[in-house]
């Protein structure tokens, strides 16, 4: 029985997460000012960078000496990096720190430091204050008990201690996973991003790969993370003014792009991931039927209106088709071998077009 779930739920806001490091740091500021390597007598939240607004800033004698961002459910944005970094820029170059509950985000600007919201916290059950250590536990019980949730998603699923996403009971820490997930994607090789679906704000997490020989055209790997279910979307991906192009593509790989394919391509695997990856709860192409003319929309630029060239689309640059599997049934470890088996199977599509046309008298 967890006992800690109203902490839990304190802890799940950034704004809460902040004003607890405020009172640690204001009762006794060696812990931090040790894990941080800076002097300072006054912290302060919410203070002015111009538009914007430091979760918290470390000051002495009046001046900056470091400035904290703080993230648990969101990521850290370009205009937010930015905004510190100009602030920092005319006030004496004080220390940037981001905290959050990633082990490691996926791109740690140069010049800035990251600490585990676990270590910060664990910093205080040291402390010398008499109720400060004891508060401070418990907070890191809470850190400790989701990062155990997070390295349990991403063993096998065969494994003691393995966990599912259904496990995961928080669409905050979902969004931790997504992150981590994509951390372990961009270092395998590929391109890739986590985020969050523009509807209603699900995780989601992404890679792309690029299409041999084509300018700007990627395979892209999508799944999006539902109420019980992943949706698992891939396909083709481009740039701006690709539409043409990731239409050629698409149409080439016509047979590629389909449920179906996906399936047969990791049966006929011989690695772990024939024999442990889940299944899709429904197969065939997992697209829509194709409507009206295509090439009028991506040729002569006629509006898109009641059209569809039978694929998944994100506007006119990304084609993809798509299935659903129960969380139940999946964790980061097997996603990434399933989109890991995704990319492989786009490419080795494509080789094998490029050698039958190669091969063509």
């Amino acid at each position: 029985m967890r006992t800690a779930v109203g902490l839990e739920r304190l802890l799940l806001s950034e704004s809460n997460v902040s004003d607890l490091i405020q009172f640690f740091a204001s009762e006794d500021p060696e812990p931090l000012a040790g894990l941080l390597g800076v002097d300072f007598d006054d912290v302060r939240r919410e203070s002015l960078m111009g538009a914007k607004r430091a979760d918290l800033v470390l000051r002495r004698a009046g001046r900056p000496v470091a400035a904290i961002e703080l993230k648990v459910a969101h990521a850290f944005s370009d205009e937010q990096r930015k905004a510190y970094e100009s602030w920092a820029s005319v006030n004496g170059a004080p220390v940037l720190v981001l905290s959050s509950l990633d082990s490691a985000p996926l791109d740690l600007p140069p010049g800035w430091k990251h600490h585990p919201l676990k270590t910060v916290f664990r910093a205080w059950t040291l402390s010398r204050k008499s109720f400060v250590p004891s508060l401070a536990m418990r907070v890191t019980d809470v850190l400790e008990r989701w990062n155990k949730v997070v390295e349990g998603v991403d063993k096998p699923m065969t494994e003691a201690g393995a966990l599912t996403f259904d496990d995961i009971d928080d669409v905050a820490l979902l969004r931790v996973v997504s992150r981590e997930l994509a951390v372990a994607l961009h270092a395998a090789g590929w391109a890739a991003r986590a985020g969050v679906s523009s509807g209603g704000g699900n995780p989601l997490v992404q890679s792309w790969e690029q299409v041999k020989g084509v300018e700007d055209v990627w395979f892209i790997a999508d799944a999006r993370f539902e109420e019980n279910r992943v949706h698992l979307r891939f396909g083709v991906d481009g740039g701006p003014g690709t539409a043409e192009e990731v239409w050629r593509v698409a149409q080439a790989l016509d047979d590629a792009i389909t449920v179906d394919a996906l399936v047969t391509f990791i049966d006929g695997t011989s690695n772990e991931r024939s024999s442990t990856l889940p299944r899709f709860e429904a197969g065939g192409r997992g697209r829509p039927r194709a409507r009206g003319d295509w090439n009028a929309v991506v040729l002569a630029g006629k509006k898109a209106a009641g059209a569809n060239p039978g694929f998944l689309r994100d506007g006119l640059t990304r084609l993809e088709c798509g299935g659903r599997i129960l969380k139940s049934d999946l964790n980061s470890w097997s996603l990434k071998l399933l989109l890991e088996a995704v990319h492989d199977h786009l490419r080795a599509a494509w080789a094998a077009l490029a050698a039958d046309a190669g091969a063509r008298p």
